[in-house]
């Protein structure tokens, strides 16, 4: 049960800090995401 309360919490945290963040730094996140991901999973030779 405490789980369940504790996984609801931390969504509920990750919307409002969504909600509060400026949309410029969601995206650069996502793409610095992206190209973390594209360089992890094809190295170079």
């Amino acid at each position: 049960m405490e789980q369940m309360i504790l996984s609801a919490l931390a969504i509920g945290a990750l919307c409002w800090g969504f909600r509060v963040m400026p949309w410029k730094t969601v995206k650069a996140r996502v793409r610095v995401a992206q190209g973390f991901s594209l360089r992890r999973f094809r190295p170079r030779r």
